[in-house]
């Protein structure tokens, strides 16, 4: 019952809210290291790292309006931990944008991972049986 009540008032104050330019809070300085890696699985200081390294190759903030990258980066980490919904993320009190947004920040973000840059300093494949037997057993 008390779920209930609580989702409806969030509801409410976000329908609210709908009409009113609003900035996402900013996860960095409100969360806990523990609560940030709770919701993005990523410590602080690697999600700063992992920011810069995907600056260079997404859009920079263009109009007042725009989204900054980190928020951008913020809202893909968040579908990224959790496998959720667009509209969940959008409706996160961290991030609160609006669904269509959360697509447009995952497909930015995913093609800046895919950046050969990017990709090959975070992913690495075993180039043979030895290198691949090694990562199985650890």
């Amino acid at each position: 019952m008390h779920v209930i009540v609580i989702k409806n008032l969030e509801q409410d104050e976000h329908r609210h809210l709908n009409n009113v330019q609003r900035r996402p809070r900013d996860p960095f300085a409100i969360l806990s290291e523990r609560q940030f890696i709770n919701m993005f699985r990523l410590s602080k200081a690697l999600t700063q790292y992992l920011i810069e390294c995907l600056t260079p190759h997404m859009r920079p903030k263009n109009r007042e309006t725009d989204l900054d990258i980190e928020t951008r980066v913020f809202i893909a980490l968040k579908f990224y931990a959790g496998g959720s919904y667009q509209l969940d993320i959008a409706c996160n009190k961290y991030l609160d944008v609006s669904q269509s947004t959360v697509s447009r920040c995952l497909a930015e973000v995913t093609g800046a991972l895919n950046h050969p840059d990017v990709f090959n300093e975070w992913v690495k494949f075993p180039h043979n049986f030895e290198k691949l037997n090694k990562t199985c057993l650890e």
